[in-house]
């Protein structure tokens, strides 16, 4: 009896424990963001271009005209389209359907008036590959493309290519419903950010894992949180003017709070023993995409481990300055760089 008694009472505490976090999460905000800069890119000098390959698929009128398209952007055909998987023939009957789609021209229409000529998106790239190009002098600056999918994919990203979907970013200036592809319209947090503003650093969120290594037989939701505040802390170091929040994809009041109340986060995975939890229901309540997470509370953005596992690695980062670039993103090890990052913010 006496043994149930103290478990009520021990549960008693953490409830109102758990109550008064609540609290502060919703009463208090700040903003604290960690300062990256650039290194020094003088000696780094080339002109990225963007090629707006939408343009050429409004010009297509013949299928001889989208074999000539094949032809001339092969690596475009080849893993976009996947020509290998479907064969030449099927590669270019698809980009001719594209080309004569009742709605592609409007689709084009939008992104000319509402994006422009893209020149900012151009400038934050060639930075940050300017910035990858310093920190990996053999980095090859991979071809970067636009085109307009009717929403089939928003990015493609691998060593070598970039293909942006751009009528994905036209936010709430387009009259389509933006869909992912099994054709599932998309709920309104994730849309939202599909905005200009989002689209060089989705770029350089994907392009991270070109680099990222983390150890594959380590299923724990520490080692997600880990890689992906690897990712995000990449994604910082080519652009750091970039605020955090357009990162991660929260709102500036979101992240505020994140940082005020980073000792609520924090009790919450102590007291839940979470970070070696190897449950997929863990990792998708965490690291999952969802518009909040109810278990900490409805004022509690979603994703709130990619977030922590950011801190974490900025930690570890300040507490180790020497640590470069490359070497973050080749540490693997995720208990390594959580025990080295001293990462403790009740203390």
């Amino acid at each position: 009896m006496k043994k149930n008694i103290l478990q009520t009472s021990n549960l008693i505490f953490i409830h109102i424990f758990l109550l008064i976090f609540s609290f502060l999460w919703t009463s208090c905000s700040s903003s604290d963001e960690y300062k990256e800069e650039l290194p020094d890119l003088s000696d780094i000098n080339f002109t990225l271009k963007i090629n707006r390959l939408e343009k050429d698929i409004d010009k297509i009128t013949t299928i001889d005209d989208a074999a000539k398209f094949v032809r001339q952007y092969p690596d475009f055909a080849d893993k976009y389209l996947l020509r290998g998987q479907f064969g030449d023939s099927a590669t270019i009957d698809e980009i001719f359907k594209l080309s004569q789609s009742p709605y592609i021209d409007t689709l084009i229409q939008e992104v000319n008036a509402h994006l422009g000529d893209i020149e900012d998106i151009r400038l934050q790239l060639e930075t940050a590959f300017k910035v990858i190009k310093y920190h990996y002098p053999d980095f090859k600056i991979p071809a970067v493309y636009t085109v307009v999918t009717g929403f089939s994919n928003d990015l493609f990203v691998d060593s070598s290519m970039v293909v942006i979907g751009i009528d994905y970013f036209l936010g709430k200036n387009t009259r389509y419903t933006v869909r992912n592809h099994r054709g599932e319209k998309l709920p309104a947090y994730m849309t939202d950010r599909y905005q200009k503003n989002y689209i060089a650093p989705a770029v350089m969120i994907l392009f991270a894992q070109v680099f990222n290594q983390k150890e594959e037989r380590d299923k724990t939701l520490l080692s997600e949180m880990i890689a992906f505040g690897k990712t995000y802390e990449f994604a910082k170091m080519t652009m750091p003017d970039v605020p955090d929040s357009v990162l991660i994809s929260y709102s500036g009041e979101e992240t505020d709070k994140c940082f005020a109340n980073q000792d609520v986060l924090w009790a919450h995975f102590v007291q839940k023993n979470l970070f070696f939890d190897k449950s997929q229901a863990t990792l998708n309540k965490y690291i999952g995409e969802r518009p909040f997470t109810s278990e900490i509370g409805d004022d509690c953005p979603g994703r709130i481990g990619r977030w922590i596992g950011w801190q974490i690695v900025r930690n570890y980062l300040k507490n180790n300055p020497d640590i470069a670039l490359p070497q973050l993103m080749k540490e693997a090890r995720a208990q390594y760089i959580f025990e080295k990052s001293k990462y403790k913010p009740m203390q």
